[in-house]
């Protein structure tokens, strides 16, 4: 006696198909999400080692200054008593960087001037600080704005105040120190 076997489909059927559509939807839609947030992750990633890259330098010119004895106050008459590390002509003390730069200090801190032709100062943080014009752009003005060159396109939006993607320093104004803020809304 034979036995006979009938034969199934090998195919999906509706209700499995369906099934299989939904479940793949579910999973994109929690996903993508994820997805596009690396996007906005790895842009604060990016300003959090600028960020780094501040805090790293400003501690060591902190402890530069100490070994210097540059005084943490802003009380100094036109000469600071000869102190050899006050620039008279800026009326700023100062320490010597590695590469020879004169990196302006207040309060302790490298100094970023609000004033706004203070060029000499403002050059040499950028430099001291390793802020090299081929791999920044800076929004100055008070507080300095830093982005990568690469988001150049964001300038004139960060000038106008209106993205809200980059690094922002502002120099001691006493005892408490610098301030480095990574402003990440519209990251």
């Amino acid at each position: 006696m034979k036995s006979q076997r009938q034969s199934k489909s090998a195919g999906f059927t509706l209700i499995e198909l369906v099934i299989v559509i939904i479940v793949l939807g579910v999973l994109a839609s929690v996903a993508l999400p994820k997805f596009m947030n690396l996007q906005r992750d790895a842009k604060i990633s990016t300003l959090s080692g600028i960020a780094g890259q501040l805090e790293d330098q400003s501690k060591i010119a902190f402890l530069k200054a100490q070994l210097d004895n540059i005084p943490i106050s802003d009380d100094c008459s036109y000469d600071c008593n000869g102190h050899p590390y006050w620039d008279i002509g800026l009326g700023h003390y100062f320490i010597n960087t590695v590469d020879g730069t004169k990196l302006y200090i207040e309060w302790g801190y490298p100094l970023y001037s609000r004033v706004e032709n203070d060029i000499v100062t403002n050059a040499n943080f950028k430099s001291a600080m390793g802020l090299i014009d081929s791999q920044f752009v800076f929004v100055d003005g008070y507080p300095l704005k830093i982005i990568p060159r690469q988001w150049a396109n964001k300038l004139q939006e960060i000038e106008l105040g209106h993205y809200k993607c980059h690094v922002e320093y502002r120099s001691a104004d006493s005892l408490e120190g610098n301030d480095i803020t990574i402003v990440s809304d519209d990251c």
